[in-house]
């Protein structure tokens, strides 16, 4: 973390993963363990579209086998 409280993310990171400058990036607080997780905006969208959708698919076949 530099002073200005930026972190770097190596370039082997950011090609892996397709993050380019301009990305918008969300930090989100890891859930168990002290830490910091970076997920990129429109990946994260697309990880809870698909989320809801399997839930719909869920509940929709629950509904059918009641």
């Amino acid at each position: 973390m530099g002073e200005r409280g930026q972190v770097v993310i190596p370039s082997e990171a950011r090609e892996e993963f397709g993050i380019q400058a301009g990305d918008k990036l969300m930090v989100m607080r890891h859930p168990v363990h002290p830490g910091v997780m970076l997920f990129k905006i429109d990946s994260a969208r697309e990880f809870i579209d698909e989320f809801v959708q399997t839930l719909d698919k869920l509940e929709s076949s629950e509904a059918a086998t009641s």
